[in-house]
């Protein structure tokens, strides 16, 4: 099992062109990006641009341009901030120590933490998601074989009545992404939904324990 992940950058045009290293200059990029990520979630697309994210950020045009060269590269580092944390807690499932919990209880956690991680600012999910260009994205490239081989590793000693367990990590994987990619999509509010992770957590469980069959 890798262990780190390895990111492909965006093109270099939707690059930042240089990270702050100055507590000042910090200060002046998270503005920036506090400013952009405000006008993709309560704004029109339309309105998005480098004019108006220095607007609403306070600064003046000259100084977002020293960290960004355009509204491409502003998208490209908020994408890789909220990917970020949804990596996060792919390698909490690795360096936390989950072997007293049963089935269910690996289920309920893998889920609720999925979840969570996208329940703070759907809309801007679904934005990222539908509307910023796959050249700006920060594409981590072994991500998603690394979570199916987590899973299957997590569900090794806990799925004895499956009949081929070859399946089980890429079925866990693709149906936990699937389902709450359409929600942030679709249905934004399952995310808050009480029932929502007990049945998907069902859902999976009566697959992965033999019951379902």
């Amino acid at each position: 099992m890798r262990s780190e992940t390895h990111l492909k950058e965006p093109k270099s045009a939707a690059k930042p062109k240089k990270f702050p290293t100055q507590e000042r200059s910090k200060i002046t990029v998270g503005a920036i990006l506090e400013a952009a990520t405000y006008i993709l979630e309560h704004e029109d697309w339309e309105n998005f641009s480098t004019n108006r994210v220095a607007e609403k950020a306070g600064v003046n045009i000259a100084s977002l341009y020293q960290y960004f060269p355009n509204k491409e590269s502003i998208l490209s580092e908020i994408f890789r901030m909220h990917s970020d944390e949804i990596r996060a807690t792919s390698r909490e499932l690795e360096t936390v120590d989950l072997s007293a919990l049963n089935l269910h209880q690996l289920l309920e956690k893998i889920v609720k933490d999925y979840v969570r991680s996208h329940q703070n600012e759907p809309r801007l999910h679904r934005i990222l998601q539908a509307k910023v260009p796959k050249s700006v994205w920060w594409i981590d490239e072994n991500n998603a074989g690394d979570l199916e081989v987590v899973f299957d590793k997590l569900l090794r000693n806990r799925t004895e009545k499956l009949k081929n367990k070859k399946f089980a990590g890429f079925f866990l994987k693709t149906g936990l992404n699937a389902m709450i990619r359409e929600a942030v999509d679709r249905h934004p509010d399952y995310l808050s939904d009480p029932d929502f992770v007990p049945e998907m957590v069902s859902f999976f469980e009566a697959y992965l324990s033999g019951s379902g069959r």
